[in-house]
């Protein structure tokens, strides 16, 4: 009410009404179709797909949706672990990706689509999701029992495969994309999204407790299940495996800086040292350095005119001349926290995954709407304002001067246990029909 009293008094003439009136029409109209009718709908096929009493398929047949490869890592222990049950199906739909540069266009997908290219050299259970430049495959031909989503955002995806659509006819699971550890990472608890979901899989308890809520209008349909984060127990064992080998490098430093300098979503310290970590890593030739900015950081500063694409490209050729540095956009990012001996970072959901390796982190700035159980993790840090208190902490470091480690590894082993046997539990979930 305050805001259409504030533009009630803004109008002059009749188009400034005609202008009110058109946004408060559309308000009322995304209120009743988005929000009352979605959650109708919701109700209706959430209620049906659980009163089924039986299977279209001889297998439980679960698809996994996947149109960012650096997000594949997060489910990837459950598809691998599930192809070990004879009595599970699994295939993956790759989905071009959608190119945040041009998002003014819901039907702008890359010509090239990288998730097809990737598994298709790897497994024969992936279905080019595209058929031509204005077909796509028709996924309720398959009668999935299951649906994993990478992400809580379908804006990023074809029309078929919007939550809203797929859950008239098969149940649609979740797991976090990112480590629940702030209350600003409700975006990947999205509520327009979360309506659809039949199943979601709490990585922690801060998450099944939100998620829990949400559902409670409909508790009978949708579960919230307190199982573990599967990417964290790869940490775990991939970690329990590795083996070091010989260095070429005195250490290795990587930097992680976040995709938006928005400070309600968590800010980004990217333009403020991305000049200064250039200049460390060419007067410092005898360490490796490896940034990694989030998959989506280049695209969405040029979207929002912070950078050209020329300034981007020329950035990264930075790193390119560059003996002892790169910009990195591997898929498997677990490898190169393996070979990392310091994290400089803004908030992130993959901190906690390199935060289980034991070695030290700097974290740029404060941890806005931290979770009370992830302060304790976060006192393990070392904060910094500046990059002159990063340049100290890295001294002090390079002289094995590391006062927070024993710290660290306290607070690390309280919470491998509470992530080992997470990929199980997802399966066990589904395979026992406990949903």
């Amino acid at each position: 009410m305050r805001k259409i009293i504030k533009e009630i008094k803004k109008i002059h003439s009749i188009s400034d009404y005609k202008k009110l009136c058109k946004k408060v029409f559309n308000k009322i109209d995304y209120v009743f179709n988005e929000r009352l009718v979605g959650n109708i709908q919701a109700y209706y096929y959430l209620s049906r797909q659980r009163n089924k009493t039986e299977r279209e398929n001889d297998k439980i047949k679960i698809i996994f949706l996947c149109q960012e490869l650096s997000l594949w890592g997060k489910i990837e222990p459950v598809f691998e672990k599930m192809k070990e049950y004879p009595e599970i199906e699994t295939i993956v739909l790759a989905i071009p990706h959608h190119d945040m540069t041009n998002m003014d266009s819901p039907e702008h997908y890359t010509d090239v689509n990288r998730a097809y290219d990737y598994f298709g050299k790897r497994d024969d259970s992936v279905i080019n999701a595209r058929i031509s430049e204005t077909e796509w495959f028709d996924l309720k031909e398959l009668k999935p029992d299951y649906v994993f989503y990478q992400r809580p955002y379908d804006h990023y995806l074809p029309i078929p495969y919007k939550s809203k659509n797929v859950m008239k006819y098969s149940r649609i699971c979740y797991l976090p994309y990112g480590y629940f550890d702030s209350y600003i990472f409700e975006c990947v608890i999205n509520r327009n999204f979360m309506r659809y979901v039949s199943i979601f899989f709490a990585d922690n308890m801060d998450s099944f407790s939100l998620v829990k809520k949400q559902f409670h209008q409909n508790i009978k349909s949708q579960k919230s299940i307190l199982t573990g984060y599967p990417i964290l127990e790869e940490v775990i064992k991939r970690s329990d495996q590795y083996v070091k080998k010989e260095k070429q490098w005195n250490k290795q430093i990587m930097w992680t800086p976040r995709w938006t300098i928005d400070d309600s979503l968590g800010g980004s310290h990217f333009f403020m040292y991305k000049d200064n970590f250039v200049e460390y890593m060419e007067e410092n030739s005898d360490d490796y350095f490896v940034c990694r900015p989030h998959p989506l950081a280049f695209e969405n500063f040029v979207k929002e005119g912070l950078m050209t694409l020329e300034e981007v490209n020329e950035y990264i050729k930075k790193y390119d001349e560059c003996k002892n540095g790169e910009i990195d956009s591997s898929t498997d990012y677990l490898e190169k926290f393996l070979n990392t001996d310091v994290l400089i970072t803004d908030i992130s959901g993959i901190v906690i995954e390199f935060f289980l390796l034991g070695k030290p982190i700097i974290f740029c700035g404060s941890y806005a709407g931290m979770t009370e159980s992830y302060q304790e993790v976060f006192s393990t840090f070392y904060v910094c304002n500046s990059w002159e208190e990063i340049v100290s902490i890295l001294n002090k470091l390079a002289l094995n001067n590391d006062s927070l480690k024993e710290k660290r590894v306290a607070v690390l082993n309280k919470i491998k246990n509470q992530h080992r046997g997470a990929t199980n539990r997802i399966i066990d979930s589904l395979n026992n029909n406990d949903v």
